[in-house]
């Protein structure tokens, strides 16, 4: 259940016992709802059940429903289901409202129909059929006979389900329409979450929308997001595009209530770091990871001072030589007021452990995953930041799921890396709803076909292919049929496992079943041939690698020749750079995300650095952006 929702729903006992309404509703379908309407009751304004009635139960209103006409019966369902909402009996809610025709319902209970059934299938996380409950021609109709408290309510869910479906524009319409249904306190959360679903787009969309956009509020509300999520921009020329926004917009809302994270811009520069420690390893296994991170950071230091951007002063360290807890109290005895590194996990959870840190850690590991259920484990002033994969499987489950799949098959290698991104796409999809109905492992040793056919029960189609053919004796057309009952597949796995698995699939009749990867599966543009063979999937994908324009890799292509593997690394490294002198702010403002190289960047309370991915999905061996959806 989104947290969103979940506020906005009172904690009611229940009325009715679960059993005695399990044998009203069966009692109900039963008897049908009474008899069927006659030809003259097919009027949507036929009066509502008496409001001035007092409240019934829930039972009382499933009898009567039971001994009424289907009209009658309709509403009083209606009025069963919306108590049970309230109580959160959400499950029961909805068999309710499966067994109303909403032809039958008057004009006002339509309406309410129409927004109980949308919310309750946003619950649900059935995104879509929230949409057309919200989006049906009857209820734009009936727009002009709506109470002021069903605009707002309607308005409230409408604009959270198009921030859902990472639909900006249509969000930010629906949060500025509902200005005039709000009081002051609503007006600051409303316009809180308006600012929250600017944030999630990237700032060439929202460019583009304050370039198209005529209307003053509008506008000016897509002109200060794009500032907010410049990637490019130093703090201080961020500062001063806003002021410069300020001036030519007093009149919007904004302006003198701007959003916490633009408030705190003044205080950054005045407080971020004058002198930074790199502290990465330059030998042992960890070296040219080490490098890349590093090489990462110091083309977005030396391209920040080719714009005239304020940088630190810097001091390297090679965290492979010597105890890290000492290598971190030399950097402070050297006057860093903040360290970028280490990268072992060993190291940071040294420094962790040892004695309260005096100056920030910005590791490029996590200890464990990011969650925000370790905030006790972790010092304050450590932040860890990195390429997690369980970030990956766990947005690939939100997103299959926000798009409709329900049944899940899982193809992952069999090692340690393998296990580590199953049990996030299972933990989450499970979560959130979904079932998982099969899990295969593959070794990578030529057992593609063999794994494949076993998840997809080939085997089984040819065993009771091979007995009916001995019971009637006779040869017989044949063509496997593989099981039915999975509508989506995650897929883990690097890009030259995956380019054998794709095509394996197909062969093995699979070739409609939509298919989700991390992006690892990802070979980049000089792979666009070979990388035909991934077409049709749906993968996270780094806006460092999928970002035509993106001067900084272009730059670092040229001159540090990197391998694919290592691509990701010099994204981290840059993103270092750009989140050194936000980290307070970062923290501070819980909801605020930082367009990166990597993704979106969001601090969890703990300290940990959380990826949001863009979304791509392989054209023609290309990769092509998709839009982002949300996961509240």
């Amino acid at each position: 259940m989104s947290t969103v929702l979940k506020a906005s729903l009172p904690q009611a006992k229940p009325q009715i016992s679960r059993l005695a309404l399990t044998a009203l509703v069966c009692g109900l379908l039963l008897s049908g709802c009474g008899s069927n309407p006659s030809k003259d009751q097919g009027s949507f304004q036929q009066a509502a059940i008496p409001s001035e009635q007092p409240q019934q139960t829930v039972a009382q209103l499933l009898k009567l429903a039971r001994s009424s006409q289907a009209r009658e019966a309709s509403q009083y369902l209606l009025q069963a289901a919306q108590q049970l909402s309230e109580q959160e009996e959400l499950s029961w809610a909805q068999n309710l409202l499966k067994n109303i025709d909403p032809m039958l319902l008057n004009n006002s209970d339509f309406i309410e129909y129409s927004i109980l059934h949308g919310k309750l299938a946003m619950e649900d996380g059935s995104y879509f059929i929230a949409k057309d409950s919200f989006s049906s021609q009857r209820l734009a109709q009936l727009q002009g006979q709506m109470q002021a408290d069903q605009k707002q309510r309607l308005g409230e869910l409408k604009a959270t389900l198009f921030t859902l479906l990472g639909d900006t524009e249509a969000g930010v319409q629906e949060r500025l329409a509902l200005r005039q249904w709000l009081n002051i306190d609503q007006l600051a959360d409303n316009q809180s979450a308006l600012w929250q679903t600017l944030m999630m787009e990237s700032p060439d969309k929202l460019a583009a929308l304050a370039k198209q956009q005529q209307q003053p509020l509008f506008k000016g509300w897509y002109e200060l997001a794009t500032i907010a999520k410049s990637q490019r921009d130093s703090i201080e020329q961020q500062q001063a595009k806003v002021q410069q926004w300020q001036l030519h917009n007093p009149t919007h809302p904004a302006a003198q209530n701007l959003p916490e994270d633009l408030r705190l811009l003044g205080r950054l520069i005045d407080e971020q770091p004058r002198k930074v420690s790199i502290m990465l390893p330059s030998r042992g296994k960890y070296s040219r990871a080490g490098k890349a991170i590093r090489d990462g950071f110091m083309a977005a230091y030396y391209q920040a001072k080719e714009n005239g951007q304020s940088t630190p002063q810097l001091e390297l360290i090679d965290s492979s030589q010597g105890d890290i807890v000492q290598l971190y109290q030399n950097a402070v005895q050297s006057g860093s007021e903040l360290v970028i590194g280490p990268l072992d996990k060993g190291q940071v959870r040294r420094l962790n452990d040892s004695a309260q840190l005096s100056i920030p850690v910005l590791a490029m590991n996590y200890i464990q995953a990011p969650s925000n259920n370790l905030a006790s484990e972790y010092q304050p002033l450590l932040f860890q930041f990195g390429l997690a994969l369980e970030d990956e499987a766990r947005q690939s489950a939100q997103r299959a799921y926000l798009e409709g799949h329900r049944r899940a098959l899982v193809i992952a290698p069999q090692s340690s890396w393998g296990n580590r991104g199953t049990q996030a796409f299972i933990e989450e999809w499970q979560a959130l709803g979904g079932e998982i109905v099969g899990e295969q492992r593959f070794t990578g040793k030529g057992d593609y076909s063999r794994v494949i056919k076993n998840s997809l029960q080939l085997d089984l189609s040819e065993t009771r292919y091979r007995n009916l053919q001995r019971i009637l004796g006779s040869n017989l057309e044949f063509e496997p049929r593989r099981r039915q009952d999975i509508d989506m597949i995650f897929v883990l796995a690097n890009n030259n496992q995956a380019r054998q698995i794709k095509p394996t699939l197909a062969f093995h009749y699979a070739s409609k079943i939509p298919v989700y990867a991390t992006s690892h599966i990802y070979g980049g543009r000089e792979a666009n041939k070979a990388n035909r063979d991934l077409n049709g999937i749906r993968f996270t994908a780094l806006p460092w690698l999928i970002d035509e324009d993106e001067s900084l890799r272009l730059a670092v292509d040229e001159y540090a020749k990197p391998i694919p593997a290592y691509q990701q690394l010099y994204a981290l490294g840059a993103d270092s750079f750009a989140l050194y002198p936000r980290l307070s702010q970062l923290a501070q403002v819980q909801q605020l995300q930082l367009q990166g190289r990597t993704g979106r960047l969001q601090m969890l309370s703990n300290g940990q650095l959380a990826r949001q991915q863009d979304w791509a999905i392989m054209r023609n061996g290309k990769a092509r952006a998709l839009a982002n959806l949300s996961q509240q």
